[in-house]
């Protein structure tokens, strides 16, 4: 079986932000893989992991790199994915909603991006 790096995405997640709501990240995951999406989480541990994971970020296996934190994880990634050499995945940064918004939101954004073609 072949894997469709187009819906895989990598999720860096700050466990310490946003009040830790493990559970909301954990619905949101559960949303975005029944949409047939590949989610790999990966939790930081100390300033700087985030930016660290945004640089060395495989593209060639993640399609978008997904920021789960508060501004100054946020902040990282993006300092991370401007510092790498090469073409990097899309960044993908949404505001903390009750799980059935970021499903709405996902599922729209993906009609959008349908009806727009290839």
């Amino acid at each position: 079986m072949t894997s469709d790096t187009s819906k895989t995405m990598l999720l860096i997640l700050n466990p310490t932000a946003g009040r830790r709501r493990r559970g909301l990240v954990d619905a949101v995951v559960r949303c975005v893989r029944a949409e047939g999406w590949t989610v790999d989480v990966v939790e930081t541990a100390s300033a700087g992991d985030a930016r660290r994971l945004a640089e060395r970020c495989d593209s060639a296996r993640h399609a978008v790199i997904a920021v789960a934190g508060g501004d100054g994880t946020i902040n990282e990634v993006i300092n991370g994915l401007a510092a790498r050499p090469h073409a990097a995945p899309a960044l993908g940064i949404g505001r903390s909603a009750p799980p059935m918004c970021w499903r709405t939101n996902w599922a729209s954004a993906r009609r959008r991006r349908r009806s727009r073609g290839p």
